[in-house]
């Protein structure tokens, strides 16, 4: 996924959140001090790092699988700060698909939610 960043002084600031899988991003807050929150769900490794020569930020799946017809996420939060640099990170995995839906600030609270959908072959 792509990322535009506009300070308060215009300038713009563009990143790419790239993995080696499906990668989505579902879901951007931002807090009151301006850092960002971005939520999502991959498959495989993402890098969350968007500045190019930044280090990378590396997740990756705990089950990078196919499940029959169905592709098997991990959902991630990450959070930036003003120059999207990556202050830090959480995966979401378990068996299932893991989905990030909805970040929500107030203030310098963070709220998530999400969804697991779990595929049974039997």
């Amino acid at each position: 996924g792509n990322l535009l960043y506009i300070d308060s002084a215009n300038n713009v600031l563009i990143g790419k959140i790239d993995g080696y899988g499906i990668d989505y991003i579902d879901d951007i807050s931002v807090l009151s001090n301006n850092e960002i929150i971005l939520g999502g769900q991959f498959i495989k490794d993402i890098n969350l790092n968007p500045i190019p020569g930044n280090p990378d930020e590396i997740l990756t799946s705990n089950y990078p699988i196919n499940n029959g017809s169905f592709h098997l996420t991990d959902g991630f939060i990450v959070k930036y700060d003003t120059l999207l640099n990556v202050y830090w990170k959480k995966k979401i995995s378990s068996i299932g698909m893991d989905v990030i839906e909805d970040i929500e600030t107030y203030g310098d609270k963070i709220y998530v939610c999400g969804s697991n959908y779990t595929f049974w072959k039997w």
